[in-house]
């Protein structure tokens, strides 16, 4: 275990591979003309508030062009207007189904579909049925539903099924329930299956020793897991975080405190005084150690 007085004075990261290539599952493209991030997967301050943000937000203008991500059918569109939707704080939807080329492991089974959700429409050009295409225009860019406050495009990804965890568990005899042996959270980070690359770097500072507070602050949005010393933090299968309550910050003794999104900074707070090791992976598996 490394003393108080060493962790004070370690304030760098090692990364551990360059990043040079998207780790996407199939030959897509990103869903807007711009590239911003505004807010990342994963823990977030959203108002003030802590939650887990189940989808990257694109900003723009409203009526900007919105592209569908790959070839796929439309599984289903939603209105903003109806309040029996369970999309409906997310105002109008487009699902569209898609087929990994490469199949993926999640939750130890082996999953081949994925869906992808474009949410705060301004406008919808596609149907449910209809066959799409990676890159064609299916929407426009908006501000619907509750939880829009600005322009801009909510983007989730569901592996498996494109039912929530709620609904599986309400639900238990629908077939998007059945996909999985017990229900489970189907999100996982956007990035995974976008074209997205970047050149990853980490600054680290220690906020406070008692309890030991680290700072990490990164200028990409894609941390995806923390381990420090034994204990795993995963936030696409949600490993080490509450199943039932993704927006508790605590888990297993160590909190997340997001600080800001742009850039991404978050702070550990670590129960015990000095710690072995501190490692974070990014989207691509990438891994930057601290210790």
């Amino acid at each position: 275990m490394k003393s108080i007085v060493k962790v004070m004075i370690l304030m760098v990261v090692c990364l551990i591979g360059a990043k040079t290539a998207s780790a996407e599952y199939d030959s897509t493209t990103w869903p807007t003309d711009s590239m911003d991030i505004h807010s990342g997967f994963g823990p977030r301050m959203n108002h003030g508030v802590y939650d887990f943000h189940l989808g990257i937000d694109l900003p723009g203008a409203i009526g900007d062009n919105i592209y569908n991500i790959a070839d796929g059918q439309v599984y289903k569109t939603y209105s903003a207007n109806d309040k029996t939707s369970s999309y409906y704080n997310t105002g109008n939807v487009i699902v569209i189904k898609h087929t990994m080329d490469s199949p993926m492991i999640f939750h130890g089974q082996t999953v081949t579909t994925y869906y992808s959700v474009y949410g705060h429409l301004n406008s919808i050009n596609v149907v449910a049925g209809q066959k799409v295409y990676k890159g064609q225009l299916i929407g426009t860019l908006g501000q619907t539903g509750s939880g829009a406050t600005y322009p801009h495009l909510h983007f989730e990804t569901r592996v498996g099924s494109q039912c929530s965890k709620e609904y599986q568990l309400a639900n238990p005899t629908s077939s998007c329930a059945k996909v999985f042996s017990q229900p489970q959270d189907p999100h996982v980070n956007p990035l995974i299956f976008l074209p997205y690359s970047d050149d990853s770097s980490m600054t680290v500072n220690v906020v406070s020793l008692f309890p030991l507070t680290i700072e990490l602050s990164t200028n990409t949005f894609d941390i995806n897991e923390i381990i420090v010393d034994e204990y795993e933090i995963d936030f696409n299968d949600r490993k080490g975080i509450d199943p039932n309550e993704n927006d508790n910050p605590t888990y297993g003794g160590v909190t997340i405190t997001p600080i800001r999104m742009d850039p991404f900074k978050i702070q550990i707070a670590y129960p015990q005084n000095e710690y072995g090791q501190i490692v974070v992976r990014d989207v691509l598996g990438n891994t930057m150690t601290l210790g």
